[in-house]
């Protein structure tokens, strides 16, 4: 369950960073309608560079006005388009970056306890002799000393204490004694 949650929780930070970031996105489209408007400004100067007496100067101020508006425009459309790939870039990399380390250390661990847990049950259930020394051996694996040493003669098993630490070992894994894992 916490990893999951740890999994939500960067994922929807992911996608928080990339809504904001495709919100700068906002600036990009001034400068596209910027260089729009000074399109239609050395367009109104085209006119005007007609009139007698007025238009004299005006065809030059027309191909500056022509030629920032194209560089505007291009600027415009260039910065939306990297800012598109830059949030998504980033967004991938919020998602990924703290969780798949992780699955790829957790998942291969939590696939060999499943599969441990399911030859456990299998043992179980085909009244294998060995399989209750085998989990009371277990048991002691994940025991502290004091557990330890309450539970072994020299090192070794009580007969006694066989069937107490085969449970505890059967519960640790999830599974009761005759059971099958889900």
């Amino acid at each position: 369950m916490a990893l999951v949650l740890w999994l939500a929780l960067w994922i929807a930070l992911a996608v928080l960073v990339h809504r904001d970031l495709r919100h700068l996105s906002e600036l990009s489209d001034a400068a596209i309608a910027a260089g729009e408007a000074l399109t239609t400004t050395a367009d109104a100067l085209n006119v005007v560079a007609g009139i007698p007496f007025v238009g004299g100067s005006i065809p030059d101020l027309e191909d500056q006005v022509r030629s920032a508006a194209r560089r505007t425009t291009v600027a415009g459309r260039q910065s939306r388009d990297d800012l598109e790939t830059y949030a998504t870039a980033i967004t991938l990399a919020i998602a990924t970056g703290p969780t798949l380390p992780l699955l790829l250390f957790y998942l291969p661990l939590r696939l060999r306890w499943r599969g441990d847990r399911r030859a456990v049950a299998a043992a179980i259930a085909a009244g294998r002799p060995d399989v209750r020394h085998f989990l009371a051996r277990r048991a002691l694996t994940h025991a502290d000393y004091a557990t330890f040493s309450r539970n072994t003669a020299d090192g070794e098993l009580r007969p006694e204490d066989i069937d107490a630490l085969a449970q505890r070992e059967l519960r640790r894994l999830g599974l009761e004694r005759g059971s099958t894992p889900g």
